[in-house]
């Protein structure tokens, strides 16, 4: 009998904890609703409250992950694409990397300066955006951090206004725990939560290597015309 009560007694208690996430969101919305409405007794009732994106850390590791390959590979099309600009050549007894002949009309023009301008100021930019990250460090703690989420729900309420009800709707984001509520009319980034550090550190990955990933497809387009003016100075000669 004891063995009984207490299976119903941790049934009871996990149930409870399943529709807490639900209860504090909605407890967390009354007290944002008395800090930031100016009639909070407009709100007529809560109709719903419903989760509509989760990001957790193995999530956020495949998106790294995916990521990180991303990278490698823009940088090894890159790394196609300069050959064919150089070939190496023997000067003074040395193997150095020389425009070939075609390359050397395309330099010339100043499609090719603008196009190196270009690349230095991507480069630039985002080693200017990321100036001592640290990304190994940021990986490793996201690795040995315990799995956290950042829970995104949609609030849907009525509110009386000008003597008619109106179907609203709002964003509530917080991590797993429910220790912190954000609450925003529009969708708004992971940056802009800043629930924890693990939350925090995982955004700064995602967003390292988003960046990276975009550079390194600008680059491999400039690269890519570069590419077709000596192919086309090939066929003239």
């Amino acid at each position: 009998m004891k063995k009984i009560l207490g299976i119903l007694a941790a049934f009871v208690l996990l149930a409870a904890c399943t529709e807490s996430k639900e209860e504090r969101i909605i407890e967390a919305f009354k007290g944002y609703v008395q800090n930031n409405f100016d009639n909070p007794d407009e709100i007529e009732e809560i109709l719903s409250v419903n989760p509509v994106d989760t990001l957790s850390k193995k999530h956020i590791v495949e998106i790294v992950e995916i990521s990180r390959n991303a990278a490698h590979l823009s940088d090894s099309i890159t790394a196609i694409i300069q050959d064919s600009l150089f070939s190496q050549t023997f000067i003074g007894g040395d193997v150095r990397n020389q425009p070939t002949k075609a390359a050397r009309k395309v330099m010339r023009n100043e499609d090719y300066k603008l196009a190196v301008r270009m690349i230095s100021d991507i480069a630039s930019e985002f080693l200017g955006n990321y100036d001592n990250f640290d990304e190994d460090q940021h990986y490793n703690n996201l690795i040995n951090a315990k799995d956290t989420f950042i829970l995104c729900y949609e609030l849907k309420y009525r509110i009386k206004s000008n003597g008619t009800l109106k179907m609203k709707s709002i964003q509530a984001h917080s991590d797993s725990l429910i220790n912190n509520v954000v609450f925003r009319n529009k969708d708004i980034t992971l940056k802009e939560i800043g629930i924890s550090d693990i939350s925090e550190n995982a955004v700064m990955l995602l967003d390292y290597y988003q960046n990276k990933v975009e550079c390194g497809a600008k680059l491999c387009k400039i690269y890519r015309k570069i590419l077709r003016d000596i192919e086309i100075q090939n066929e003239l000669e």
